[in-house]
């Protein structure tokens, strides 16, 4: 068998029977294989007759199918050769099992331009198979994650550097994290479709070593419905919402619009009627398909949510660390680690739990908005009825009646403003706005607090009695 490539000018000729192709690739004797593997022999072959340029012709396409196993090779007919050269590189063979991601030889193949010679590459190009090499398939779990996270990240350096090749602005945002966000210059690259394509592999593989621990997180089983909220017997998988002062564009788009949630990585926490570990005292109430749900802890995680601003191997990146770090137990497990935590009036984190939720997933959808919560006092059911918070007013403290405490103000965990884009939001997709009453005063955020008398004076009264 051999491969043939038809020229402008022999086109007529063939279509009359004058068969005047070329032979471009001798063949080889039965049974001996390529060294490089069969669908690199199909990849040259292809590029031998682009340097001629021919078109792949019918003759050419049945040694194609027999050596790139590509059931759907009949599409290349008549495409240039550098096109279909790219189609056989994109199609698993058929008649073997795929691994779940290459090596670093197949890499080397897979990522080949046709015309160029192999070892024709950036550092960075290189740096990616490099980190191929270190990824086995037969090793343990954390193993795995490990070097799947040294495959993103050197994925990660490739399109900074195709980027700053290109003269694009690259943004400088936390932990001195630099990202390429969506759609950007990488993609003019002529390898963007190979890198593109060995991601969406490491995603997969990705997915496949969560899923054994997912399953405890089917949400009609775990979790309750809001849409009929029982204040005695509730459990909840929550999304809190901070107030700010002037709310960022992209969190009013949320309220506005809770279905662009499923863009993001969440950061949510478990809340049952018996412990309410809230970090903000309004929110949603989520309902993830299991096959979304990446990470927990009976702690706070640090979940760097705002990876979902950038491109997929930065939020893989973030999903691979925490997975790593803290694993996936189960909600009660979660649940049953986490601390009936006091009040507190500095700095750091208040205990809570933390889980981290994909927005959106192949396998299993969209994470929607069932329902909207905001926190009330003790023996409150009315959800427009917000509990009221101390604000510190004064970074120093003040003597007090031979003590020190701190000066506060009364504000309203949830403003008027907030709770009148909740009614609207919560008509317009018909879900409820629901009172979670506060459990043994548990609950904190950074800069609002509970009201204690024996720490806290309000600015009115230490006004009034001249102490400030």
């Amino acid at each position: 068998m051999w491969f043939e490539y038809l020229g402008a000018g022999d086109r007529e000729a063939d279509v009359a029977g004058n068969r005047r192709a070329t032979r471009i690739r001798p063949a080889r004797p039965a049974g001996r294989k390529s060294p490089r593997g069969s669908k690199a022999a199909a990849v040259d072959a292809v590029a031998a007759a682009e340097a001629k340029g021919g078109v792949v012709t019918p003759h050419g396409l049945t040694e194609l199918q027999r050596l790139a196993g590509n059931a759907a090779a009949g599409a290349l007919v008549g495409r240039k050769p550098a096109r279909a050269a790219a189609a056989v590189r994109s199609q698993p063979p058929d008649d073997r099992v795929r691994r779940a991601l290459p090596t670093e030889d197949e890499w080397k193949e897979e990522s080949r331009i046709p015309g160029q010679r192999i070892d024709w590459r950036t550092r960075e190009m290189k740096a990616i198979g490099t980190a191929l090499r270190g990824y086995d398939e037969d090793a343990d779990a954390p193993t795995k994650l490990a070097a799947i996270a040294l495959i993103l990240e050197a994925i990660r350096a490739w399109r900074l550097k195709k980027a700053a090749d290109r003269g694009q602005d690259v943004s400088t945002i936390k932990d001195d994290v630099t990202a390429v966000p969506r759609g950007g210059a990488h993609e003019q690259s002529k390898r963007s479709a190979f890198v593109d394509s060995l991601l969406d592999r490491v995603k997969a593989e990705v997915q496949t070593l969560i899923a054994g621990a997912q399953a405890a997180w089917d949400p009609n089983t775990a979790f309750t419905d809001p849409a009929h909220h029982d204040p005695k017997n509730f459990t909840y998988m929550i999304n809190g919402i901070q107030e700010y002062e002037q709310t960022p564009q992209h969190i009013e788009a949320v309220l506005e619009n809770p279905t662009t949630i499923k863009n993001a990585l969440i950061s949510t926490s478990i809340i049952t009627s018996g412990k309410t570990p809230l970090w903000c005292p309004s929110g949603f109430v989520l309902k993830a398909p299991k096959e979304n749900v990446v990470s927990g802890s009976s702690k706070d995680q640090a979940v760097k949510s705002w990876v979902s601003m950038y491109h997929d191997v930065e939020i893989y990146g973030e999903i691979v660390r925490v997975f790593g770090e803290f694993g996936l137990p189960s909600p009660q497990q979660v649940l049953a680690g986490t601390e009936q935590a006091a009040p507190y009036l500095g700095g750091g984190y208040r205990q809570h739990n933390e889980v981290a939720v994909q927005g959106s997933t192949q396998a299993g959808g969209d994470v929607e908005v069932v329902g909207i919560f905001v926190v009330v006092a003790p023996g409150e059911a009315d959800p427009k009825k917000p509990i009221m918070l101390a604000e510190k007013v004064l970074e120093e403290k003040i003597a007090v009646d031979g003590g020190l405490k701190s000066v506060v103000k009364m504000v309203p965990g949830v403003t008027e403003g907030r709770m009148k884009l909740y009614e609207t939001t919560a008509a317009a997709m018909n879900v409820p706005i629901i009172a979670i009453p506060m459990v043994d005063s548990h609950f904190s955020k950074q800069g609002l607090f509970i009201w204690d008398d024996s720490t806290m004076i309000e600015e009115e009264e230490a006004q009034r009695r001249n102490l400030i």
